[in-house]
């Protein structure tokens, strides 16, 4: 019984590891890829959000004295349609950076 349980995860554990990341021809995109990689090899997406918003906090310094830190996060999303026999893409972009990829519902044809 362990055995075929560690066999049945063993199976699973391709899908687990690409999750989060996107083939765009014999490309792939992950977390951490850039949004100019994921234009350049995915082109263009149906859909694009964006939103910022200013982010504030403290940090300690090598130096042991506390430092007042802050930014701007900038967040975009971008949705991938790649048609009726494929899932579409949902890629959520942190300062430029691909921060997660979620699968969509299977896509449609563009009118």
């Amino acid at each position: 019984m362990k055995v075929l349980l560690a066999v049945c995860l063993l199976g699973l554990l391709p899908s687990v590891l690409m999750a989060d990341s996107i083939r765009c021809g014999s490309r792939i995109i992950t977390r951490g890829s850039t949004s100019a990689e994921l234009a350049t090899f995915c082109g263009d997406p149906a859909q694009v959000t964006k939103s910022s918003s200013y982010i504030g906090g403290r940090a300690r310094g090598t130096d042991g004295v506390d430092y007042g830190t802050a930014g701007e996060l900038v967040v975009e999303i971008w949705t991938y349609n790649f048609g009726p026999n494929q899932l579409m893409e949902r890629v959520r972009i942190e300062n430029g950076m691909v921060a997660q990829i979620d699968s969509l519902g299977y896509g449609y044809n563009e009118p």
